[in-house]
């Protein structure tokens, strides 16, 4: 494998952050192993076109929100996915980092700016890969993942200047009434998020 001080540095970046993904399972950890291999093979990793997508296979990320409280999570119904519960999130832009988009994301969809979790300071918690056959086949979406902290009382997300385009409404959930719903309306691998942090003893 290539050496990794001879990467770019948004390269080494994203190696960076996927070796500190904590406690991955062995099928994670074959997971991160491929988008390695997948980041040293190519330039083309960010989304440059919408309407079609290019590049195919390109780095997104994913703002979960936990209020420490309630310990419930903001759950968003998705316009254009078809009405899939996920979080905020988005497309990296180009040699953005991931840890960067979602708090970018955060402002842009909901208007909020909000701490990562204490232990996972521009740390992605998961990364998965999801071919969206059913949305737009062949496209795939590598995305890191991250935990953001805030008062549910606190946040209005309807007050983002993306929300009404983006979102029909929103929830906050218990881990049990996540894992409670049927997998194929939410992100694909909400339920694999939500035990990894009951693993890591978050909730």
């Amino acid at each position: 494998m290539q050496n990794q001080k001879k990467l770019p540095q948004y390269k080494q970046i994203l190696f960076e952050q996927l070796d500190n993904i904590p406690i991955p399972t062995n099928a994670e950890k074959e997971r991160i192993q491929k988008t390695k291999e997948w980041i040293l093979s190519t330039d083309e990793l960010y989304r440059i076109r919408k309407n079609p997508e290019y590049p195919k296979k390109h780095l997104c990320a994913y703002a979960l929100i936990l209020d420490p409280e309630s310990q419930k999570f903001m759950i968003l119904v998705h316009k254009s996915s078809g009405g899939l519960l996920l979080p905020s999130g988005g497309h990296v832009d180009t040699q953005e980092t991931p840890y960067n988009t979602a708090q970018r994301e955060l402002k842009e969809e909901l208007d909020i700016s909000l701490p990562f979790h204490p232990r996972f300071v521009k740390t992605p918690i998961m990364l998965s890969v999801v071919d969206i056959l059913d949305l737009t086949p062949g496209i795939v979406h590598v995305d890191f993942w991250y935990l953001f902290i805030g008062p549910a009382k606190q946040i209005d997300p309807t007050l983002g200047k993306d929300y009404n385009l983006e979102f029909d409404e929103y929830y906050w959930l218990t881990a049990e009434e996540i894992l409670n719903i049927d997998i194929k309306k939410l992100a694909p691998d909400m339920h694999n998020v939500i035990k990894k942090l009951q693993r890591l003893e978050i909730l």
